[in-house]
Formats: C-alpha cells, sequence, structure tokens
C-alpha cells in the first residue's frame, strides 16, 4: 500500500510538472524573435533578469511580479491550489531554440513561485496558460513593441535589454540591430562619451582599457564599391594621419583590419575592425596603453568576437 501511494504521489507530481511546460514552433528567425521576446520580457519585468544566447540558442527568465490571488481575481498567470490570499511572483524559464533560418522553438516552463520569501510547492501551483498564450500571440505579431531603459551612462534607448548570464559571468547589450557580451567587471556606456553605440571601458579606470562600436556617417561606400576600395580611398578618414599603422588587411569581403599605434600622453596602441554591413561601415576598435595591451589583449578579443550587427556574428582574426 505504501508503494501504490507513492507512486500515485510522483504520478501527479508528474502531470503537474509536464503542464507547467509549454512547448510551441513560431515561424520566424531566432534573432527576430530575441527582440521581440527582450521587449515581451520587458513589459512583464522592469528588472535585470538572467540571459544567455549562442547562434542558435536564447534562454532567459520572465519574472512576473506580486500577482494577487483571491477568489475575486481569476485573469493571473498561476493556478493555485491553496484558499488563502496571496501575492505571488513566478520565474518562468524561456528558451528560443533554432530549427531552421525561418523556424523557431520556443519553450516556457514554470520554474518556482515565492510568496513571502516562501518557495511555494510545486504541487501548490501550476500556470493558467494565460503566460503561454500571450507570449504566443506577442511573439506571431508584427510588432515588436519597445521599452526604455537606462544602462550605466544614465542614457534612455530604445529596445535593448542588458542582462547577466550567471554560469559564464557575462552581461548582455543587445540594441535594435547589435548585441555584445562582455566581463560584469567592466563598465558599459551605450552610448559612448561620443555618442557611439557603445564604449566599454575595462575593469580600472587608471588602466585606460577600451573597446568600442562606432557607426561610420561621414562617409559611405559608393554604390557597389568593395570593402578593400573604401579603405584605399578612406584608411586616413578611418584613423588620424598622425597614427603609425603596423598592420593592415583584408580579413574577408566585408571585414577589414588596421592596427596602429599613437602617442598622445603616453603611447596608445589599437585593434580596429571596419565591417561593412549593407551599405553601411562599423568600427569595433580595442585600445589600451602600450603598459597594459597585452595584459587585456585575449579578453578583448573573447569580447569583440561575441559582436553580432544584423544578428551575424562579426569576424575578428
Amino acid at each position: 500500500m505504501k508503494n501504490k501511494i507513492t507512486l500515485s504521489v510522483l504520478f501527479l507530481n508528474m502531470i503537474c510538472v509536464f503542464a507547467q511546460e509549454k512547448e510551441f514552433i513560431v515561424n520566424d528567425n531566432l534573432d527576430n524573435l530575441i527582440s521581440k521576446a527582450s521587449s515581451f520580457q520587458s513589459s512583464l519585468y522592469d528588472g535585470m533578469t538572467d540571459a544567455s544566447m549562442s547562434d542558435t540558442k536564447f534562454e532567459t527568465d520572465l519574472i512576473v511580479e506580486n500577482e494577487e490571488y483571491d477568489s475575486a481575481i481569476n485573469d493571473n498567470y498561476l493556478k493555485i491550489k491553496l484558499t488563502t490570499p496571496l501575492s505571488i511572483t513566478s520565474n518562468w524559464n524561456l528558451v528560443l531554440q533554432k530549427i531552421s533560418s525561418s523556424q523557431t522553438k520556443v519553450s516556457v516552463t514554470l520554474a518556482k513561485a515565492v510568496s513571502n520569501n516562501k518557495v511555494l510547492k510545486m504541487e501548490q501551483t501550476a500556470s493558467s496558460g494565460k503566460l503561454e498564450k500571450d507570449l504566443k500571440e506577442y511573439l506571431t505579431s508584427n510588432g515588436k513593441g519597445s521599452k526604455k531603459v537606462t544602462t550605466e551612462a544614465g542614457h534612455n534607448t530604445a529596445t535593448s535589454t542588458i542582462a547577466t548570464n550567471q554560469e559564464t559571468d557575462l552581461q548582455l547589450l543587445k540594441k535594435n540591430n547589435y548585441a555584445v557580451q562582455y566581463p560584469k567587471d567592466w563598465t558599459m556606456q551605450s552610448p559612448g562619451p561620443f555618442n557611439e553605440p557603445f564604449c566599454l571601458f575595462g575593469p580600472k579606470e587608471e588602466e585606460y582599457v577600451y573597446i568600442n562600436l562606432i557607426k561610420e556617417e561621414n562617409s559611405k561606400p559608393k554604390p557597389g564599391e568593395l570593402l578593400q576600395a573604401y579603405m584605399e580611398r578612406n584608411l586616413y578618414n578611418i584613423v588620424s594621419k598622425r597614427v603609425l599603422i603596423t598592420k593592415k588587411e583584408l580579413v574577408n569581403a566585408t571585414t577589414y583590419k588596421i592596427e596602429y599605434e599613437e602617442e598622445i600622453d603616453e603611447v596608445l596602441k589599437s585593434i580596429r575592425y571596419i565591417y561593412k554591413v549593407k551599405d553601411d561601415i562599423y568600427l569595433l576598435t580595442y585600445c589600451s596603453t602600450a603598459t597594459y595591451f597585452n595584459a587585456y589583449s585575449k579578453q578583448a578579443e573573447a569580447i569583440m568576437k561575441t559582436l553580432k550587427i544584423d544578428g551575424i556574428l562579426k569576424n575578428i582574426k
């Protein structure tokens, strides 16, 4: 009899767990859905949430804060099996998994529900299906929505998220058409001090280490112009004539690399990648005083490798 009771409880718990997970397919690419999911996430919760991202997968938390549960409220995200009215914060796990260039699998799981700092037992709560329904409608709609958030620099920017990946201790900055990951001990400004898309400063201010992204507004490629030809006529628009260029190369059809040095109060060393993205030019630069350049070069390289523009990882060499 004891074994039968144990098996019955286990079976009921399994039903409860399965009922709290929802999966569906959306006919859209992963990058578009990341943007939409981030906007949906921001509409639910105004704080920081965990996130991780790769070329084929995006995972984040959805948090619904302080829903009031009593007999008069039926339009909530949870079903609860308690008679006492409660204020409940629910945490959900959202995973976007690339199936193909035009299809993405979406999984939503209720991770936990908390009331008065107490985690409710799994058998006390279940998903009502409302969050999954709202999310599916949002992801399959044409509108991406927008949300204003404040970055570390104190600037308001549209449709952006900054999230933390706890496993790798990285943060993610995601804007309308680009994203980058960076260690949490670096300081992000977006826009940067010269209104560039972002400027990321190294862990210690006195060491003068930074990575920034610039969109070139003054000099556009001619229609059909190859990047090599563009660089031949614009090299000294990209860097000052007073710098010493130590290396330059065409990495591929859309990526050019320059290494250079200049002396102001002391010697500064830089690596700059020039990207041709459709009809636009972007500049990604790692710069440091010569004293610290080598000490941060591997970390800078790892950060620069995470840059995506229009959803595509940018090459570095």
